[in-house]
């Protein structure tokens, strides 16, 4: 019956046009190599021309994932800049900054559900919905995405002071993704800021792409390197916090200018990773001559079910040797495994059921029947829950073999030259050797340490609470202590070491509860975990501090699906119901308000009143979208979606409104008939209609500004109808038909004026956003933004007014114009755009790229000299 259930209700849900969108999706993510970044256009532009929004965003995700090395960095860079240029463009202003955060998430997570095509599906019907910036949709999607709602400052997110980590990891050290996905990951969940470790200087081109990703996104990444140490007689851990770099040439310069004072170090840094990869090379060697035999033991001597030896040449593909690490193994060996145990689990369910026909034949035993059913029963729950970190844990955690030695010996040197250059020096989960150890170090070393990390989330999860809160107490005491010696004290920070390994142990990122704002912020504080408060406290350096909130939440692990499960999950009512083929939803909408307008004011007037509306919305849509201009409105431009639901809920209104009218029959003391008596009239029902829209616009979570705008709208439309009551009731037109008609003309005025001035900001937005590209440095810059602008000029009715607008009240606007200007002018200007259209551009999109320049170049360049 569930499978029955789901198969209708994907029947009756999402769109054609959604499953074309989920195709293309998919087939950018199983053949990469057709993945393409068009050069650096505007989102809005001529690449909006030739891909749909969602695919170039998914593309740009795609790039940035698509490798982990850091020779693909400037590839990663130069598309995570689209990706972020797409994302802040959507088809509003409002809320453009969790407009992005939710769209970019939305679209990674569509990517990640590759093989839950329901998933899938929703979450593109989710970003279209997005798209709009509406802000109840907005907020609902923040909460199912488990993130904050950031406030909509026009400032980036480092400048908003949110979220933090100070401790994290990318795949150069013990991390499982690029530091560009690092990044975007904060981005998403509204950090302002992250703090990345790295193990050697080798790394430093992954240290630059960090810092460039940061600028880019705009979360202010700072870079550390993460060393072992003897030290209290014991092998702890440390971090050194380099200077805040804007730039990655800053950090490029900083290693130039103290290359000579921290040799020593770095080379320290290089020989720790040397021993790193014999930890590994041990482990790798251990498995294949031991635990593969075991591994294999009892499966058909073939590919498709024998694990294959592991291999260095594979290992370099998959991390580069100088960031290889042990803790890469299990996610390495998890991508070689999963698809030979899917092989074995399939061909052992083929097994059973011979088995079991042959048991019906009684050519087997039921003993020899248990057998089968047994084996495909272990395979089918180790291919359920399958995951790289239980991997790691059982084939490469051996202490013996994976334990690697450190060089450096003498704490107080390396910290003396660090210091020297600008950089702090943190004691990393001092607790590592127990609660005793700790509290020697910090005693022994404490004027070779800045800071101590006081909560570490991976540390934590295996400590035992009590050893937390005894080193929260010692280091409050001990700091008291070293200020009456006139001494400062060691820092307390928190971090995550986070390295999106394990599901078990929350995410990356930090946040006080008091920065946590919104609508949903209490729901989201219930599925976080907090800090102990005498932690919280010593971190923020005061008794009343607010609890400090873990951004990260636990997962639920990963479940495999291996297509064989016997039971379909079902489809909750509920997005079953959100879900549902948008034609259809529209249709139920515009009956269910029309018929309940015809069961109280006929049919007739039924459809006059849901003709006023969806006019009003059609008319404020078009003008918004496309002007005056009557040869350029599209059935496109509207919002059906909008259109439905202002319908459906305008049929409510009538039994309302007619109630009110008739109580007000009923209550009227004075004569019926004249100006006083419809002033009076007017003046209730307006009134009530007013309180009507405001009602529903609450439960459907608008805004308080548009609740506000649509209430007093409708108590502005009562003079309007009091005054021409005498034409209407001479018709014979209904009261509430009249209080209704001048409800949504003054609603249309407001609406579509409101939407058009929308629509000027955000063209003006995007002209003002290309035109100084017509000015940089790269040729193809120039060309791309030139191209951009000749869409914009032919396509958009008004990109002439909003130039004008620009070259006149901006205060760039002379040197814009002049630059515009210039360029059109140049004699060779028109050949070298053809040229680079026709070297750089793909082969499909060249057809309407030559049509557009050389019909339009002429009109704009003399449009621009007129």
């Amino acid at each position: 019956m569930i499978r029955l259930y789901n198969r209708f209700v994907n029947l009756v849900s999402f769109s054609n046009e959604l499953y074309k969108y989920q195709q293309e999706l998919n087939d950018r993510i199983d053949r990469p190599q057709k993945v393409r970044l068009l050069p650096q256009f505007h989102p809005l532009g001529v690449a909006g021309r030739f891909q749909k929004r969602r695919i170039s965003l998914a593309e740009a995700y795609l790039a940035v994932i698509g490798s982990l090395d850091s020779g693909s960095r400037k590839n990663r860079l130069r598309a995570l800049k689209r990706l972020m240029d797409i994302a802040f463009h959507a088809r509003t202003m409002a809320m453009p900054l969790n407009t992005a955060r939710v769209q970019v998430a939305l679209m990674k997570e569509a990517v990640k559900n590759r093989h839950n095509s329901r998933r899938q599906l929703e979450l593109l019907h989710d970003f279209s919905r997005s798209s709009h910036g509406r802000h109840q949709v907005i907020r609902k999607l923040l909460l199912e995405l488990n993130v904050i709602e950031v406030p909509e400052l026009g400032k980036p997110l480092k400048e908003l002071d949110l979220g933090w980590d100070t401790h994290v990891h990318d795949t150069a050290s013990t991390g499982r993704k690029n530091p560009t996905q690092l990044v975007i990951d904060a981005f998403i969940k509204g950090m302002s800021s992250l703090t990345i470790a790295y193990n050697h200087i080798t790394a430093y081109p992954m240290m630059m792409e960090a810092i460039e990703a940061g600028r880019i996104t705009g979360v202010r990444v700072e870079i550390a390197l993460e060393f072992s140490c003897i030290a209290a007689g014991k092998r702890f851990h440390f971090l050194t916090m380099l200077p805040t770099f804007e730039r990655a040439t800053d950090l490029k310069e900083f290693l130039k200018e103290h290359k000579g004072s921290l040799k020593t170090f770095f080379k320290g840094l290089q020989a720790n990773q040397k021993h790193r990869l014999e930890a590994v090379k041990r482990l790798v060697n251990n498995f294949n001559q031991t635990d593969l035999k075991e591994l294999n033991e009892g499966y058909p001597d073939d590919p498709l079910y024998q694990v294959p030896k592991i291999k260095k040449k594979q290992l370099r593909k998959f991390v580069p040797l100088f960031s290889l690490n042990k803790l890469h193994l299990g996610e390495f060996f998890y991508g070689i495994y999963k698809p030979i145990l899917h092989n074995r689990l399939l061909h052992a369910k083929a097994l059973l059921e011979k088995a079991r026909d042959d048991f019906r034949r009684k050519a087997i035993s039921e003993w020899e029947l248990r057998i089968a059913e047994q084996k495909f029963t272990r395979l089918y729950e180790e291919f359920h829950t399958l995951n790289p970190e239980d991997l790691y844990k059982k084939y490469f955690s051996n202490p013996k073999l994976g334990e690697s030695v450190t060089v450096f010996h003498d704490l107080a040197h390396i910290a003396e030259t660090l210091r020297k250059v600008g950089c702090r020096v943190r004691v990393l989960h001092p607790l590592e050797h127990g609660i005793e150890n700790a509290r020697r170090l910090l005693e022994d070393y404490a004027d070779s340490l800045d800071e101590v990390e006081v909560y570490n989330l991976q540390d934590s999860a295996v400590r035992d609470p009590e050893e937390l809160l005894q080193l929260a107490h010692f280091l409050k005491g001990f700091n008291q202590d070293r200020g009456k010696l006139g001494k400062p004290p060691l820092i307390p920070v928190c971090g995550s070491d986070s390295r999106g390994r394990s599901p078990s142990i929350p995410g990356m990122g930090f946040i006080y509860q008091d920065r946590i704002q919104g609508k949903y912020g209490k729901r989201y504080l219930k599925k976080h975990i907090t800090l102990p408060l005498p932690i919280t406290q010593l971190i923020a350096g005061r008794e009343d501090a607010q609890p400090i909130v873990c951004m990260g939440k636990i997962s639920e692990g990963i479940q495999n699906k291996s297509g064989l499960e016997k039971e379909e999950e079902r489809i909750p009512l509920r997005r079953a119901i959100r879900y549902l083929n948008p034609p259809m939803v529209n249709a139920f909408h515009v009956g269910v308000g029309f018929v309940f307008a015809y069961h109280f004011i006929g049919i007739f007037y039924a459809a006059i009143w849901l003709g006023i509306t969806g006019f009003r919305n059609m008319i404020a849509d078009l003008v918004s979208t496309r002007g005056v201009r009557l040869r350029e409105w599209t059935f496109r431009s509207v919002d059906f979606a909008n259109l439905s639901r202002s319908l459906f809920w305008t049929g409510f209104s009538v039994p309302i409104l007619g109630f009110v009218k008739a109580q007000f029959d009923l209550l009227w003391p004075f004569a019926v008939g004249g100006l006083f008596y419809n002033v009076a009239k007017f003046f209730f029902i307006s009134f009530s209609n007013g309180l009507y829209l405001a009602t529903h616009n609450t439960i459907r979570g608008f805004d308080k500004k548009v609740i506000r705008g649509n209430f007093f709208r409708s108590v502005i439309s009562w003079p309007f109808a009091a005054v021409f009551a005498p034409v209407g009731d001479f018709l014979g037109v209904p009261s509430i038909v009249q209080a209704k008609f001048w409800s949504d003309v003054v609603a249309g005025l407001i609406e579509g004026g409101a939407k058009y001035y929308r629509i000027l900001q955000v063209q003006e937005r995007d002209v003002v956003e290309i035109l100084p590209r017509l000015g940089e440095e790269r040729a193809d810059d120039r060309y791309a933004a030139f191209l951009d602008l000749l869409q914009l000029f032919r396509d958009q009715p008004r990109t002439r007014s909003s130039l004008k607008r620009i070259f006149k009240s901006n205060e760039n606007g002379e040197a814009l114009y002049q630059l515009v200007l210039r360029t059109v002018s140049d004699p060779i200007h028109y050949s070298a755009l053809v040229q680079y259209t026709l070297e750089q551009m793909p082969r499909d999109t060249l057809p309407d790229l030559i049509l557009l320049i050389s019909e339009t170049y002429p009109e704009f360049r003399d449009w621009i000299h007129g």
